[in-house]
């Protein structure tokens, strides 16, 4: 029977005789075994604060509209979100239990295409969270507060247990949610500023039209 999809992606990370002495429960840990785990955990803290400031490039008024909406609170763009990941993370599992490469490579870019996502509201999130720890900089690089957010942030996921399964994955499906409130938000006004002149035209006809009838009473 094909291993099941958290299985396979351990056994992807950690690799095969590392995965097997997991999974039987062996407590010994290697030399190489802390090394890998050590070498992870770097990677995680450089390669978040990374995605992050390179969303803050890409999309620079994105970035500051998210943080200024999760001023005002976190619970809504959770729920919005939670809806999100949940449909991503039923989709990998499916897609994981299939006998077939192409599922596999399907499962990993739906995968890496949300934590693309989310990552670009958590790059709001943590820059909401450099804000509130300011400094005189800001005004000159504003920058600074995603990287001061975003280093508090990815420091706190490597803390056991709780980073792990709780501020992690909340973070995510906050960025989530607030990414795509904010699209929609910003789609709507757009739409109603497409509709702004030719509501203003329809009313300029509108009076010349009375005046006509005017002057020719």
């Amino acid at each position: 029977m094909r291993a099941p999809a958290a299985r396979r992606l351990l056994i992807g990370i950690l690799g095969a005789p590392a995965a097997r002495r997991l999974f039987k429960g062996e407590n010994n840990m290697l030399v190489a075994d802390v090394i890998m785990w050590f070498l992870i955990i770097v990677g995680i803290c450089l390669a978040f604060p990374a995605l992050w400031l390179l969303s803050r490039g890409l999309y620079p008024r994105q970035i500051e509209n998210i943080a200024n909406y999760l001023e005002k609170s976190l619970v809504k763009p959770f729920f919005i979100g939670v809806p999100i990941a949940a449909a991503t993370f039923f989709t990998v599992a499916a897609l994981g239990g299939k006998k077939s490469p192409f599922m596999d490579i399907a499962m990993f870019l739906i995968l890496g295409a949300f934590l693309f996502y989310a990552n670009i509201g958590v790059a709001g999130f943590a820059t909401m969270i450099g804000r509130r720890l300011p400094s005189p900089v800001d005004a000159e690089r504003p920058w600074k507060s995603t990287v001061r957010g975003g280093t508090a942030l990815v420091l706190s996921f490597v803390f056991p247990f709780l980073g792990w399964f709780c501020i992690l994955p909340f973070s995510l499906i906050i960025g989530a949610g607030a990414l795509t409130n904010r699209l929609i938000t910003g789609r709507k006004k757009t739409g109603a500023l497409v509709l702004q002149p030719h509501e203003s035209s329809a009313k300029v006809a509108k009076s010349d039209a009375d005046e006509v009838v005017g002057a020719a009473g």
